[in-house]
């Protein structure tokens, strides 16, 4: 599996981009109880190419999605560092709601000794329009060290953040080497 970001980053004053999470499940045509599940590390940078994970035995099945989800008492949350108006601030976005990415092309087959390729993408275009057009009205004249906006802090930027985490991350699943 890998997980990444896209979009027009240096256009947007991006810097970093990083994911707090914790579990992936890759989920097939079998129970629910026998997807696949593998740890990852608590934070994976999706800028610089993303992150490459592994899981061992992908067992033979059809597999359709991905489902990211936190880690138990944690909440999954996307760490932006960006550059606005001549500094440099820290924006997380926490308490995001765990997401199921299906395949965008059709299911995949995974016959024995073959190995499961997903490759997960952020589109980032859309959430840092929002944040850039906000945050001006939300930070200080010095930067902080993070702001965070969760849903007690900021409850209506906090909810059209979530729907766009939602809706901006492709999957493409594949049989790979």
């Amino acid at each position: 599996m890998s997980a990444s970001a896209a979009g027009a980053l240096g256009v947007l004053g991006i810097l970093g981009v990083a994911l707090d999470l914790g579990q992936t499940r890759v989920l097939s045509d079998r129970e629910p109880s026998e997807a696949v599940s593998f740890e990852v590390p608590a934070r994976i940078e999706l800028l610089g190419g993303g992150e490459i994970f592994e899981a061992e035995s992908i067992p033979p099945a059809t597999y359709f999605a991905a489902a990211l989800e936190p880690q138990a008492d944690k909440t999954i949350a996307l760490e932006l560092e960006l550059s606005l108006l001549g500094l440099t601030h820290t924006v997380r976005v926490d308490g995001l709601p765990p997401l199921e990415l299906r395949c965008e092309e059709i299911a995949v087959d995974l016959p024995n000794a073959s190995a499961l390729r997903v490759d997960i993408e952020l589109e980032l275009d859309n959430i840092v329009g929002l944040l850039l057009d906000l945050l001006p009205g939300l930070l200080p004249s010095i930067p902080l060290s993070i702001l965070t906006i969760d849903p007690e802090s900021e409850p209506t930027l906090h909810g059209q953040l979530s729907s766009l985490f939602q809706e901006k991350w492709t999957a493409r699943c594949s049989v790979g080497e």
